[in-house]
């Protein structure tokens, strides 16, 4: 590494990560319209925005169709879905312990009063954490993850130095290179590719029924229409932009954070 001490190095890239209310409570609450103006006309919020929405409204509908399966009353009581906010809970405790109480505070996922661990998140805390989720792995993962440029400078990005070179060596930026362009495959993207055959035989699972696969399919069918829609708005924004912004285009945002 060229880099004294990479430890710190890391500490300090860590320490500038930003909580899930900092990144997203604008898009959630609807905050965007009391922005300044110039924020509110860039690309990013603009289309941000909208994406938002679209896929929220899907997390949404997919929540209520399977919510008296997921919960009782106001508490989320299904098994694998306690474990998976626990295990959220607990990664980000390793890397962040003095925000998760507040990361988890805002989602509003801890119930006031549990009876049991099995009972101790909220149902509409699930319910959010599921909007954000979903807009982080698709619209603000293309925009944060599209980094593989940075391959391009040795000085930079190689997985290792030799003491006292300014560089890596030249099998190692080729090593990073090949994981980059491995790892970082094409994938379908939201706005061109109808997503309802995953939902076929969905009423044979032991937590659906034929009503439940209806539902979720019809929830598919009307992503598909919105992102269909949402990318002729966001092409007639980058026609009047002086550099078009397609990292919130669902033409250009993938089913997967592989991008």
């Amino acid at each position: 590494t060229p880099f004294k001490d990479f430890g710190v190095v890391s500490q300090a890239a860590t320490d500038l990560v930003g909580s899930l209310e900092s990144y997203f409570e604008v898009f959630e609450d609807g905050k965007v319209g009391e922005l300044d103006p110039l924020l509110q006309s860039s690309p990013f919020y603009q289309d941000g925005a909208d994406f938002f929405k679209v896929v929220a409204d899907f997390a949404d509908g997919f929540f209520n169709v399977f919510k008296s399966r997921w919960c009782t009353g106001e508490q989320l009581t299904d098994p694998q879905l306690v474990h998976f906010v626990a295990y959220m809970a607990a990664s980000l405790g390793e890397v962040r312990k003095e925000t998760t109480a507040q990361q988890m505070e805002w989602l509003g996922l801890v119930a006031p009063n549990p009876t049991s661990p099995s009972t101790r998140y909220t149902c509409k805390g699930f319910n959010k954490l599921l909007r954000v989720l979903t807009f982080t792995v698709t619209g603000w993962h293309r925009h944060v993850g599209t980094v593989s440029h940075l391959m391009r400078d040795p000085e930079l990005t190689s997985a290792s130095w030799i003491e006292g070179q300014r560089s890596g060596a030249p099998r190692q930026v080729m090593l990073m290179a090949l994981i980059v362009a491995t790892t970082g495959f094409t994938n379908p993207k939201l706005g061109q590719n109808n997503f309802g055959f995953m939902f076929e035989g969905l009423a044979r699972s032991p937590h659906a029924d034929k009503e439940a696969e209806y539902q979720v399919k019809e929830l598919s069918a009307v992503l598909e229409r919105s992102m269909r829609e949402l990318s002729r708005v966001v092409d007639g924004r980058n026609e009047k932009r002086t550099f078009p912004y397609l990292q919130m285009h669902p033409n250009f945002v993938e089913n997967s954070v592989a991008v």
